[in-house]
């Protein structure tokens, strides 16, 4: 019989927690920056993890990301790459800290799911945590707002550039992401296994839901098939309407992604006084590690009771006092979070904290 998953702990350092202000480079693109390359990134995060979680840890799932902007910069700008900078690029740094600070590792696994790879992967930590009864470690860092990298994403359309255009989510204007840099890293393993380890449990994972809606390789999936895949992971949560504190959402700040998530939202909550938030209006676009960063976020918020406002939001694409813009005291402690990446890859999760 599958045990009910938990979560025992968690890391994150990203460009709010750095106090980092939004900063632009020589394209003209917004971006979020991290004061701290890839390594120290890394060896942070797992560092402020709980060290009884981490002595446990027997699996590592590792995000899709990017590892070190400047290797990859290098390497994209010269014919002639260095050695060292494709193993930078090849994440061997990553690697190398995670398997120092770990030492029950036994397995290492990698998911490329694009902005949906955090929530694909606490579906295949599952998987793992039943089957072996071991604490999973999800992780990932991403330092991706090298100039080249920027470009690419600017070039489809998707990031907000300067001087007149804005990055936040659900506003009107909104005209693009802004690009985050992050580490962060949630450790989950079930029910039995933290009790048999004396493991504080510090949410509890309802459902996690994974799909993937091929429609376009860039664009949002099909609306109304997006719509009837959160609605089946809300069915499988068993929760209530009236029990969900907030939407976490994956909002971009793109002009039809942000639209489409909004209108799924109105459909799965008609009338439910649950408020809608988009972390990213703080931290940007984290990328493949934008779903555990925003994850990690909504269960600290959740603790101590509050809901965070969509920083910024001034002209709300509806008349909806759900799209929060300022912060919401609340009791409540379940939340749905999603995410929506690229080639249709869909995924949601319903978490409530302890």
């Amino acid at each position: 019989m599958k045990d009910c998953l938990v979560i025992v702990g968690f890391s994150r350092i990203d460009a709010e927690s750095e106090q980092c202000a939004v900063s632009s480079n020589d394209q003209g693109i917004w971006s979020f920056r991290v004061p701290q390359d890839a390594a120290q990134l890394t060896e942070q995060a797992v560092v402020n993890l709980d060290s009884k979680v981490r002595a446990l840890v027997h699996t590592l799932i590792s995000c899709n990301f990017t590892y070190d902007s400047y290797a990859r910069s290098r390497s994209m700008l010269n014919d002639r790459v260095r050695p060292s900078d494709v193993l930078a690029t090849l994440g061997v740094s990553f690697d190398r800290i995670m398997s120092s600070q770990l030492p029950s590792l036994k397995n290492s696994f990698k998911v490329d799911a694009t902005c949906a790879a955090g929530l694909v992967a606490l579906d295949l930590a599952s998987m793992i945590a039943n089957t072996h009864n071991a604490v999973v470690l999800i992780a990932g860092v991403d330092k991706s707002t090298a100039p080249k990298i920027l470009k690419m994403f600017d070039t489809l359309g998707a990031v907000a550039a300067l001087p007149n255009q804005y990055y936040v989510p659900f506003d009107q204007r909104r005209a693009g992401f802004a690009m985050g840099e992050c580490a962060a890293m949630l450790a989950v393993t079930t029910a039995s296994t933290a009790k048999a380890n004396k493991l504080d449990v510090l949410a509890v994972v309802d459902t996690v839901n994974v799909q993937t809606i091929f429609s376009h390789p860039t664009a949002p999936s099909d609306p109304a098939l997006a719509q009837k895949f959160i609605a089946a992971t809300l069915t499988n949560s068993h929760r209530r309407a009236s029990e969900f504190a907030c939407w976490d959402a994956h909002a971009t700040a793109t002009p039809q992604g942000d639209q489409i998530e909004y209108d799924i939202f109105s459909q799965c909550f008609p009338d439910a006084d649950i408020a809608i938030s988009s972390f990213k209006s703080r931290v940007g676009h984290c990328m493949a590690v934008s779903a555990l960063v925003e994850t990690i976020n909504a269960i600290q918020q959740l603790q101590k009771n509050y809901i965070s406002p969509n920083f910024a939001l001034e002209q709300p694409l509806a008349s909806d006092a759900r799209l929060i813009t300022e912060c919401v005291l609340t009791q409540k402690k379940t939340f749905i979070k999603t995410s929506f990446g690229f080639g249709g890859k869909n995924a949601a999760a319903v978490i409530t904290v302890q």
